[in-house]
């Protein structure tokens, strides 16, 4: 059905602290919530100020932007956003400041949000309301949300470069790289984690704390603490995996099971090892290896 004019409206929104390059559509309907769009790019979109939006605004970034923060600032979304770079035109999140602050995803009204061929790089952590944001790009109480496609590397302070709670994701071709201290940080979330390569961990490449699992076709070398660290009753199943040149290569601890096939084990001080380390849990609980190899383990 076609949109009657009346019920469009169309305005130029062009904050001082961003480019030209942004506008605004909203969309009013008897039937339907008040929807705004807010699209940010092509180009250089410079952010001098903390950015929140509404559950009712959605996000639109377009390929070929660079989302330039100038200063220790954020970006939070509690509604829908998508972050649509190209292979030849990805988006850059950056800071000509040596580091900027997080992009935060959160809530329900976010289900659904996308980021692919997405660089990420330089950013810290964000406490914005009373809530923590110890990621770079911090998730919280979102569902189905994808990231494809992307790298995330050389993020300063913060403990995580990449850190959900209460959600579920996919990650599928993405390079971490260079992290402060984790690399992937999954609380009380579901995830399917295939096609990732990590390099160069301050602690832990993969860390789950009462999550659900499923990994596939994973690379990990150099990692300050564990290459896969399964705690507080997770359940985590795994298959073509390498870990290499990390202080463990797998724990499991806490009531947590982790189940591994076809993995290499290689040059990491220690292989496999599972402990109570939580005085809540009463058992360290399992790692079950099938079809793996072990090499060089000190």
């Amino acid at each position: 059905n076609s949109l009657n004019n009346k019920n469009v409206k169309f305005l130029n929104s062009k904050p001082k602290y961003q480019s030209n390059k942004i506008h605004t559509i909203t969309q009013s309907f008897k039937f339907v919530k008040k929807v705004k769009e807010i699209v940010l790019g092509p180009d250089i979109v410079e952010i001098d100020k903390n950015l929140i939006f509404d559950e009712e605004t959605h996000v639109r970034i377009l390929p070929g932007t660079i989302i330039n923060f100038n200063g220790n600032f954020s970006i939070i979304s509690k509604g829908k956003i998508h972050i649509g770079g190209t292979k030849i035109n990805p988006i850059i999140f950056k800071s000509t400041k040596k580091k900027w602050g997080t992009l935060g995803i959160l809530g329900q009204s976010a289900n659904g949000s996308v980021i692919k061929n997405t660089i990420f790089q330089n950013g810290t952590f964000s406490n914005l309301n009373n809530i923590s944001l110890t990621g770079m790009i911090s998730i919280y109480n979102v569902d189905d949300i994808k990231i494809m496609d992307t790298i995330i590397q050389n993020n300063h302070y913060g403990d995580d470069a990449l850190r959900t709670i209460n959600s579920n994701i996919h990650l599928n071709n993405v390079k971490l790289k260079n992290c402060y201290k984790d690399c992937i940080d999954l609380d009380y979330s579901k995830a399917i984690i295939e096609n990732i390569n990590i390099y160069n961990a301050g602690n832990d490449s993969l860390d789950f704390m009462s999550s659900e699992v499923k990994i596939n076709s994973v690379n990990i070398n150099n990692c300050g603490d564990k290459g896969i660290s399964i705690g507080e009753a997770s359940n985590v199943n795994g298959k073509n995996i390498i870990i290499s040149n990390c202080k463990i290569g797998i724990a499991s601890k806490d009531d947590s099971l982790g189940t591994f096939d076809t993995i290499v084990l290689k040059s990491n001080n220690i292989g496999l090892a599972k402990y109570l380390k939580n005085w809540r849990y009463r058992f360290p609980f399992n790692i079950i290896i099938n079809n793996s190899i072990f090499e060089k383990n000190k």
